[in-house]
């Protein structure tokens, strides 16, 4: 309801899921969300590594996503770096937030990696 109250004001509208959360949980809410961000460590501060047993709740979402002709963005965020980017770009990802690994170093090289 929150959702489709954010979106009838012109708004897009969206929820984040935390590791210990079972995202099947959600599944009534996807058809009212332009976006759903899978956090992939525990939220609060950075560098923290990257969760991999988190790709399976993005792939379940692309799944989802696919099967039920939904919009909605996948977001990741959290211990994406030069190697996990692809990984979850490969489950299903549309947006990645990357901090720490990013801005630790040339930012142009490190762009230029996740684009090649």
């Amino acid at each position: 309801e929150l959702l489709d109250t954010i979106r009838s004001q012109g708004l897009q509208a969206g929820f984040s899921v935390k590791p210990g959360t079972p995202i099947e949980l959600f599944a009534s809410c996807l058809p009212h969300a332009d976006l759903v961000l899978v956090m992939s460590v525990e939220p609060g501060f950075g560098g923290q590594s990257f969760m991999e047993g988190q790709l399976e709740k993005v792939r379940w979402l692309a799944s989802q996503r696919a099967g039920n002709n939904l919009t909605y963005r996948i977001e990741i965020d959290g211990g994406i770096n030069g190697t996990t980017w692809k990984k979850a770009v490969e489950s299903g990802a549309d947006t990645l937030v990357a901090g720490s690994w990013l801005f630790s170093g040339d930012l142009e090289q490190k762009t230029a990696e996740m684009l090649q």
